[in-house]
């Protein structure tokens, strides 16, 4: 037997392969045009059956855009069965329309059950979030979330009875927690969302923002005192405000309307931009100039058409919001999530089963 060369170095072993580390898009493959016939079979039926039909319609509309919206060449997919939807908003219905009819024959008695619905509503919310996640997968493997009532009743009713007594002062961080709470607590498979929103910058966002509104209410009252000073001046006693009024009513509308936007925006790319899931992180890049031109002409076509644009507008605005999100990868994206897959989609079935109600929220 021939033997190899003792001077021959030996064969050193396979490294394993690098992890692809390379940015993943995500992206959205709807059509106005492909939707507009989901949504206009959704409204018909939904009026024909006096508001029946709308746990219907809310499956299809999810599973249209869920089932459009791609990460790494696969979709998402949503999986609640109308009939749960159905239950829930019944039992929604049904306690606004006994509180309304309370409120006329019996006010007394309807402002002491304000009170029950009140200290649930943090429940109610916990069970909403579970039910959504439950029945949200992508790649065959369900997302979940499993906060706790207790930190809801600390986010969602003990911190927002502070807003009115700090004068408003607390509501950044109201809504900092709050989206902790939401995205913090949830998970993919095994893989759990982490979530911690830098305190200073959610309050300069939202103080510049306090300072912007400020500033046009200012502007607004102007044109609003010019009107009254034109009034006041005029001959004629039967004279009506002149477009000074319309235009200061048009500029409150608009200025407040841009500015939520913006913050609305900029606190979007805050949060996904401090998101991790594992060690993986994300890149929003929305802008608001953008959002602010999506939002004004979707507005201007919905007038235009008589509400027949909607389809076309919530598909422009899913297609930005994808076209704007990037997961960046930390690591290999098969991780214990799969090894979880089957153990994560039986817990989700278990929670839809135990609490099999979607309110809405």
């Amino acid at each position: 037997m021939n033997q190899p060369p003792d001077d021959v170095p030996p064969v050193p072993p396979a490294l394993p392969p690098q992890a692809d580390l390379s940015p993943r898009p995500f992206h959205f493959t709807g059509n106005g045009g492909e939707y507009f016939r989901i949504w206009i079979v959704n409204l018909l039926l939904s009026i024909v059956t006096l508001g029946i039909y709308s746990a219907w319609a809310k499956v299809r509309r999810l599973r249209y855009f869920y089932g459009h919206t791609s990460l790494d060449g696969a979709s998402f997919g949503y999986h609640a069965s109308p009939i749960a939807i159905l239950k829930g908003r019944l039992i929604a219905y049904a306690v606004v329309g006994l509180l309304a009819l309370l409120s006329e024959v019996a006010p007394l008695v309807a402002s002491v059950l304000y009170l029950p619905i009140v200290v649930l509503a943090p429940i109610i919310i916990v069970r909403s979030f579970r039910f959504r996640a439950a029945n949200s997968s992508y790649r065959g493997i369900r997302f979940g979330f499993d906060g706790l009532d207790s930190d809801a009743y600390t986010v969602f009713l003990f911190w927002p009875l502070s807003v009115p007594f700090t004068l408003g002062l607390t509501y950044p961080y109201v809504t900092k927690r709050q989206r902790e709470f939401f995205v913090g607590d949830s998970r993919y498979g095994r893989s759990l969302f982490g979530l911690e929103l830098p305190t200073g910058r959610v309050y300069k966002l939202y103080v510049l923002a306090g300072v912007a509104l400020l500033a046009w209410f200012a502007l607004v009252g102007a044109t609003f005192m010019s009107a009254i000073a034109q009034l006041a001046t005029a001959e004629d006693a039967d004279v009506v405000p002149g477009l000074s009024v319309f235009a200061g009513i048009g500029l409150l509308y608009v200025g407040v309307g841009a500015v939520v936007v913006v913050v609305r925006t900029a606190f979007e790319n805050m949060v996904w931009n401090h998101t991790l899931l594992d060690q993986h992180r994300f890149d929003s890049r929305l802008r608001a100039g953008r959002m602010l031109w999506l939002y004004a002409s979707n507005v201007v076509m919905l007038v235009l058409t008589l509400g027949l644009f909607v389809p076309w507008a919530r598909v422009r605005m899913a297609q930005y919001r994808a076209e704007s999100l990037t997961l960046l990868p930390g690591g290999p994206l098969e991780s214990a999530t799969l090894a979880g897959g089957l153990e994560a989609e039986a817990t989700g079935a278990e929670l839809t089963d135990a609490m099999d109600l979607d309110f809405g929220l």
